[in-house]
């Protein structure tokens, strides 16, 4: 099934993108089977809280609706964001409103924004536009797969948020070499499996 980076859907509300695994393992029977769905977390700059399902981001947004009362959502250059859905959502159990974290870029483990999936958030709704943020140590981002793995030399495609760029650094503390993404990158090139830290800004 065929991958889509969240900018190519254009949300507004709570991120619903279809990052599906691309297709079914190799068997020695012909009966096809459905690959198991790889794991998507997501990681608040503000918190350092990772939260991972099994699944796609349509499953991590409804999870941490449900489970934790985060609204995750993508939000324009100028911070807008509209969670009329997301909050009538979270109604249903009363009246508890859901906290807003706002995409500030996703990072993928296989090139064509396929594998493990981590989306780094904020909750500051004007994200990139009025402020950058750093993950200077990515062995400190985990994404689940078959147990926990840091995202540390990792990374292979990225999609920025609204309004973001991602500065891949091959060093920690955004030192050594940096492979700037101004928009979606399907593959990285030199800095594939390479980047330990990660910038973004406006």
């Amino acid at each position: 099934m065929k991958k889509r980076t969240l900018s190519s859907i254009g949300l507004a509300t709570a991120v619903v993108a279809s990052l599906i695994g691309a297709g079914a393992p190799v068997y020695a029977s012909t009966t096809d089977v459905e690959a198991a769905p790889e794991s998507t977390c997501s990681i608040n700059y503000e918190t350092q809280k990772t939260f991972c399902v099994e699944g796609d981001i349509e499953d991590l947004t409804a999870q941490l609706l449900e489970q934790q009362d985060v609204a995750l959502v993508e939000a324009d250059a100028q911070g807008r964001a509209d969670l009329a859905s997301a909050r009538a959502d979270a109604s249903r159990d009363g009246d508890v409103q859901p906290l807003a974290n706002y995409v500030l870029g996703v990072a993928y483990d296989d090139a064509s924004y396929g594998g493990r999936t981590i989306v780094f958030n904020t909750s500051v709704s004007t994200t990139c536009s009025t402020h950058s943020f750093s993950w200077d140590e990515l062995s400190f981002a985990y994404w689940q797969g078959f147990g926990w793995a840091n995202v540390d030399d990792q990374i292979s495609s990225v999609a920025p948020g609204p309004g973001c760029k991602m500065w891949l650094y091959v060093d920690s503390n955004r030192s050594g070499s940096v492979y700037k993404a101004t928009g979606n990158a399907a593959s990285l090139g030199w800095m594939n499996n390479q980047a330990s830290s990660i910038w973004f800004t406006g």
